[in-house]
C-alpha cells in the first residue's frame, strides 16, 4: 500500500512501528540522494525562465513539471545553478488495466561532470489498477480506483558508481531488492519515497493538516511527518500556495522520550504546492537543507 491508511483511504497519524534500519545517502531525499554538491561558480537561474502555463487545466494523462536546482548559502544567497530536476505523471492503458506512473529524475549540470561531480538519478513508482478495482460507496474515496499492485524502482549514479533499489509493496509488507542482489522483506504497510509527493499533487489540503507517510529507502523503514501551513502568495508565480514542512523519522530507533528518532528536523525539507489557478495540483518549489551552510532550491521553470 502506498501509505498507512484508515478506512477512508487517507494516511493516518500513527507512530512508525519499531523496525530495523539505518538511512543512507539521506541528504537529498527528493533527488534520490543527490550527493554532496561542492559547487563551482556560475550564474544563478531564477524561476520564470521557462514557459509557464497560463490557463487552469484539467488533469491530463501526461504532465511534466521541470525545475532548476540552485545552491544557496548564508549571507551570499544563491551562488550557482547546479542541475535540473523534474516530476513526471503519466497514465498508461494496458488492456483492461491502467498504470499510473509517478516519476522524479534529475542530474547535475554538464560543467560539474568535467570537475568530477557527475550526479544523476531517477525514482519511478507504478500503481496498477484493474477494471474491477473501483471503490464503492459515496464520496470521493468511494469513487477512486484501488491499486491492485504497487512497485517502485530507482537508481543514483555518482561518477559512474550506481546504487539502485526496486521495491514491491504488499498489504502487509514490502520486499526490497538492491543492485548487488540483496533482498529484504520489511513487515508492515509502506509506500515509496515519493508517495508523499504524489499525495500532495493529487489531494486537496488545508492549513493545519498533519499526515504521516511510512516509506522504504535502502531496505530500511522511515516515515515522513508532513505539516501543512497557511496558504500565501509565492513570487514570482502570482498564486497562493500551501507550504508543507517535512520531518523525517527513523522507523526503528527512539529518542530519550520513547518517540521515533528525528533524522531530519521539521522544515529541512519543504515543498510549496498550488491548489488553484494556472498551477493547480503542481509543486512549485522544493527546498532541501543539506547542511547548515548549504540549501538546495528547486524552482519550477517549465510546466507542460
Amino acid at each position: 500500500m502506498p501509505a498507512r491508511l484508515d478506512k477512508a483511504g487517507e494516511p493516518v497519524l500513527k507512530t512508525c512501528a519499531e523496525r530495523s534500519g539505518r538511512v543512507t545517502w539521506f541528504a537529498a531525499l527528493t533527488l534520490l540522494a543527490y550527493g554532496r554538491l561542492f559547487l563551482p561558480g556560475g550564474a544563478s537561474v531564477q524561476p520564470g525562465g521557462g514557459d509557464f502555463l497560463t490557463q487552469e487545466e484539467d488533469r491530463i494523462p501526461h504532465r511534466l513539471t521541470e525545475y532548476q536546482i540552485k545552491a544557496r548559502v548564508p549571507v551570499l544567497g544563491d551562488i550557482s545553478r547546479v542541475g535540473t530536476f523534474a516530476i513526471e505523471e503519466d497514465i498508461r492503458e494496458d488492456g483492461d488495466q491502467l498504470d499510473k506512473v509517478f516519476r522524479i529524475f534529475g542530474n547535475s549540470k554538464p560543467e560539474m561532470a568535467r570537475d568530477g561531480k557527475d550526479y544523476r538519478g531517477e525514482l519511478k513508482m507504478t500503481s496498477r489498477f484493474s477494471g474491477n478495482s473501483q471503490g464503492e460507496g459515496d464520496g470521493e474515496d468511494g469513487d477512486e480506483e484501488r491499486a491492485v499492485e504497487i512497485s517502485s524502482s530507482g537508481f543514483f549514479n555518482k561518477n559512474g558508481q550506481v546504487v539502485a533499489e526496486s521495491i514491491t509493496f504488499f498489504p502487509d509488507c514490502a520486499v526490497s531488492r538492491r543492485e548487488n542482489g540483496d533482498e529484504k522483506r520489511i513487515d508492515g504497510q509502506y509506500g515509496c519515497l515519493i508517495t508523499v509527493l504524489e499525495y500532495f499533487v493529487d489531494h486537496e489540503v488545508a492549513a493545519g493538516d498533519i499526515r504521516e507517510f511510512p516509506f522504504i529507502l535502502g531496505g530500511s523503514p522511515y516515515c515522513f511527518k508532513c505539516e501543512v501551513g497557511k496558504a500565501a502568495a509565492l513570487a514570482p508565480f502570482g498564486t497562493k500556495v500551501f507550504p508543507v514542512d517535512f520531518t523525517v523519522l527513523d522507523g526503528l530507533r527512539k529518542d530519550g522520550r520513547g518517540m521515533p528518532l528525528v533524522k531530519q528536523k521539521k522544515g529541512s525539507i519543504r515543498i510549496w504546492v498550488s491548489k488553484e489557478g494556472p498551477f493547480k495540483d503542481r509543486i512549485l518549489r522544493l527546498k532541501l537543507q543539506y547542511a547548515w551552510y548549504l540549501t538546495l532550491h528547486m524552482d519550477l521553470y517549465k510546466a507542460s
